[in-house]
């Protein structure tokens, strides 16, 4: 469960700029998310568990010519997993720009990450398409 609060755009040029996106979120430039877990094991499970996590999430959005648009997002946990303490913070860095197509429109995401195994940071890339309505012949 959570809450999210949001921030118009500083300028009327990101206003504009915003009002091409179908995704609610995007057109603001702060979000912050105010959540909490709670998950637990199965009783007949081998290894039980039980954990209790508060969570807070700042991500301002930051709008560049070209109408790229980069996300950083800064996410905070207060996990409390069977009654130990166990903070952690996450960041996470997003480029996005959406590309108009002749009925639809592609939005290719850029996001780095880093290696569990070596350390080194890589970048993953995805296109979807910006409205899913389930049907592939009315959005392409």
């Amino acid at each position: 469960m959570h809450i999210d609060f949001f921030s118009s755009p500083l300028f009327k040029k990101r206003i504009e700029l915003a009002a091409k996106r179908a995704d609610v979120a995007r057109n603001k430039f702060l979000q912050i998310r105010v959540g909490y877990l709670y998950s637990r094991s199965s009783k007949h499970s081998t290894e039980p568990f039980t954990e209790h996590t508060p969570t807070i999430e700042v991500t301002p959005r930051f709008y560049f010519p070209k109408h790229v648009l980069i996300t950083s997002r800064s996410r905070g946990d207060l996990r409390f997993l069977d009654g130990v303490f166990t903070p952690r913070f996450r960041q996470r860095l997003k480029l996005e720009r959406t590309f108009e197509l002749k009925r639809t429109a592609l939005t290719p995401t850029v996001k780095p990450k880093r290696s569990t195994t070596d350390g080194m940071t890589y970048s993953t890339v995805s296109a979807t398409p910006p409205e899913w309505n389930g049907n592939w012949i009315s959005t392409l």
